[in-house]
């Protein structure tokens, strides 16, 4: 867990915090579920001179149907903005796909039910960034 330094192309030093990384909503360009607990060992964060992901875990008790209405509902207001994907297989894995092209970034929202009371959801927001 930690900063590691790392070698991005062109010999730009870039930034990989795996584990531990303190991520607020903003930076993910989506709400944290209300009442979910942020799972801040398993956040990430990966900055290079081509690329900024962000990657944020949270649990609840929550049911995944009503996890999954709260981010289609987020990510319907943000659809004009690219093209979204649900690709939700009933009520024990869902994942939810915002594409964006050039610097928009994409935003993927994956549900789980590690438990049979606790729903795992993980944020990602990926951007590519234009030379």
């Amino acid at each position: 867990p930690g900063s590691a330094p790392a070698q991005a192309p062109l010999g730009r030093p870039a930034v990989v915090q795996r584990g531990g990384a303190q991520v607020e909503a903003s930076e993910v360009g989506l709400p944290f579920y209300p009442g979910a607990q942020v799972m801040v060992r398993e956040n990430q964060r990966v900055h290079t001179p081509e690329q900024r992901t962000v990657v944020v875990v949270l649990e609840t008790s929550e049911p995944a149907e009503l996890v999954a209405k709260f981010y289609r509902d987020q990510l319907r207001a943000l659809a004009g903005k690219g093209r979204m994907v649900d690709n939700s297989n009933g009520k024990e894995v869902m994942f939810l796909l915002l594409a964006n092209e050039k610097s928009e970034p994409s935003l993927t929202v994956h549900i789980d039910s590690p438990t049979a009371s606790t729903r795992r959801i993980q944020l990602t927001s990926s951007v590519r960034f234009t030379r």
